[in-house]
């Protein structure tokens, strides 16, 4: 009777302790989520770099913790594949913000005789594809606040 008593209590702490990682990965995954949708909304609203850039780390740690949970049935949960486009498209921002920054620091040296100055193209190209992000952004991010803040 003692082995079966102990094999139960073994069992009953095992199960609490899984039950105790499912609530703190869960919780986990709603502040992630939180900071992530605020991020977005302050990226929406503004545009710039440094609340883009925010946007991104914020919305790939939610991913993270998505995917730490697994599979849901839920239909109100946002899944890691749904938050990867909006990765993306920040990322091509980030990307193309840092190339014009390196760009213009170029610009800035006095040209080497013989070269052609093609930057300022080069520039104004960069700029045309980061709009072109920034809307594709928008409408992403629109489309995920949408859909994580519909009601059940």
């Amino acid at each position: 009777m003692a082995l079966l008593a102990r094999a139960e209590q073994g069992w009953k702490k095992d199960l609490l302790s899984r039950l105790e990682a499912f609530e703190v990965a869960h919780a986990c995954e709603r502040e992630r989520r939180q900071a992530a949708l605020e991020g977005v909304r302050a990226a929406l609203d503004a545009g710039d770099d440094a609340g883009l850039h925010a946007a991104r780390i914020a919305t790939k740690k939610w991913r993270y913790a998505l995917e730490s949970l697994g599979e849901s049935d839920d239909p109100s949960r946002a899944t890691p594949g749904a938050l990867r486009p909006l990765q993306d498209v920040l990322g091509g921002i980030l990307d193309r913000s840092a190339l014009r920054a390196a760009l213009a620091k170029r610009l800035r040296e006095p040209a080497e005789v013989g070269t052609v100055r093609t930057l300022p193209a080069l520039m104004a190209d960069l700029e045309a594809e980061r709009s072109e992000l920034l809307q594709r952004f928008r409408a992403h991010g629109a489309e995920l606040l949408r859909s994580v803040e519909a009601p059940p």
